[in-house]
């Protein structure tokens, strides 16, 4: 499956998002957002990510505002990822604001859980204005 276009799912997707932009009364925008996916290469549902979400991701708009980075789950952090708690199993997908982990999911289940558990970390992103 591929990510949901149709606008009654974006609309309903980013509600939050609206509902806190029409509250602040203000036209503020998302700060530098990035998420990274701890994987691994015996792992079968990184590999179902890989397929159904990972070559498409980056041409989505959320992937065009917070690209996605891939790790190993036994690789050695570079120092930016310090922040992150300890990672157990895979895949893990962190989404990172500036130095804040904002939350995460472990485990994929299919695109489409994968893109409402998506929607809702991003709702928690902190707005700031311009």
């Amino acid at each position: 499956m591929t990510a949901p276009r149709s606008w009654g799912f974006l609309l309903l997707r980013h509600a939050g998002l609206l509902l806190s932009l029409a509250l602040a009364g203000a036209s503020p925008a998302l700060s530098a957002a990035e998420i990274w996916m701890f994987s691994s290469p015996s792992c079968g549902t990184c590999q179902q990510f890989e397929r159904e979400v990972g070559d498409r991701y980056a041409r989505t708009n959320d992937g065009k505002r917070i690209p996605l980075h891939r790790i190993g789950l036994h690789t050695p952090r570079p120092p930016q990822l310090a922040i992150i708690a300890e990672v157990r199993g895979t895949p893990t997908f962190v989404l990172l604001d500036a130095d804040k982990e904002i939350g995460r999911i472990t485990g994929y289940s299919g695109d489409e859980l994968f893109w409402m558990r998506f929607a809702a970390l991003v709702a928690d992103l902190p707005l700031s204005l311009q």
